[in-house]
């Protein structure tokens, strides 16, 4: 029996709309033609570069010296365990995607 390969899941796509200034499209469509590049394609690329080269850093949370103190130690675990899960989030996507 010869093996056949697995059906790749197929991508999902998501529409992103976003204004420029005239003056701003007219400077990435020569900045395009000049290197022989879609918009589509340099705008894709630079959010790969940007994305690839931040480092996942962890937000610590300041608290101003005249807060309360009602809710600390509840509120520092619920944000505690928000960046995780986003954290993990991130990570699944990172792996989903190459």
């Amino acid at each position: 029996m010869v093996k056949r390969k697995k059906k790749r899941k197929p991508l999902k796509f998501k529409p992103v709309v976003f204004k420029l200034t005239l003056r701003q499209k007219k400077s990435l469509e020569t900045h395009c033609k000049e290197r022989n590049l879609t918009m589509i394609k340099l705008i894709k690329k630079s959010i790969n570069d940007f994305l690839t080269l931040q480092p996942h850093h962890h937000v610590e949370y300041q608290v101003s010296p005249n807060q309360l103190d009602l809710f600390e130690n509840q509120t520092v675990e619920y944000l505690k365990k928000q960046s995780r899960t986003e954290a993990k989030k991130t990570k699944k996507t990172d792996k989903g995607g190459k």
